[in-house]
């Protein structure tokens, strides 16, 4: 899904990740086609509240934190249902 206008950072606004997230359902429309078995989130933190809306429901299993190299990231599992799919979430760029 890109509801952004840039080619390489995100500028992504809250108004428009409510909007194409919550409320159109961009990212749910795109499960219902692709119909993956598992969905990693490379995403900032930015993201985090509002990716529980993307799904139907959506069970935290596990907020954690893990040491990848120098820096602790966060680490999230959850149950998730478009289709009954898994996830993750995993840091992209600065944590």
């Amino acid at each position: 899904m890109k509801c952004n206008n840039s080619p390489d950072k995100d500028t992504t606004s809250d108004l428009v990740k409510r909007n194409c997230i919550c409320y159109l359902k961009v990212f749910s429309e795109e499960v219902k086609i692709i119909r993956p078995t598992h969905i990693i989130f490379y995403t900032n933190r930015y993201y985090d509240a509002y990716i529980p809306h993307a799904f139907d429901t959506f069970k935290r299993l596990t907020e954690t934190q893990k040491k990848i190299g120098k820096k602790n990231i966060p680490w999230d599992n959850a149950e998730a249902t478009i289709e009954g799919l898994k996830l993750l979430r995993t840091p992209k760029g600065n944590v």
